[in-house]
């Protein structure tokens, strides 16, 4: 699972906050990220006992890490744990 998109769909979700004109169109924006974020949560929660119960008994999985400035030697490294889900 791409844990960028649990980081991105309330990012989308508080820029598309800006538009609406109406406090209506608030509530089905806010319910509509709310939604989408639940569940890939539980996807995510899915994902994580079916690794474990297939014997995945590593510190971190779904890790993903990004070289942002290689010449600076930085980073963006996020992975799953059990303490985190």
């Amino acid at each position: 699972m791409n844990l960028l998109y649990l980081l991105g769909v309330p990012l989308i979700t508080s820029v598309a906050l800006l538009f609406p004109r109406n406090v209506k169109g608030v509530k089905v924006i806010s319910l509509i990220g709310s939604t989408i974020q639940f569940v890939l949560a539980f996807f995510l929660l899915y994902a994580f006992r079916q690794e474990r119960l297939q014997g995945n008994f590593e510190d971190m999985i779904f890790q993903q890490n990004y070289s942002w400035f290689p010449s600076l030697n930085i980073n963006f490294h996020v992975g799953v744990d059990g303490i985190s889900i």
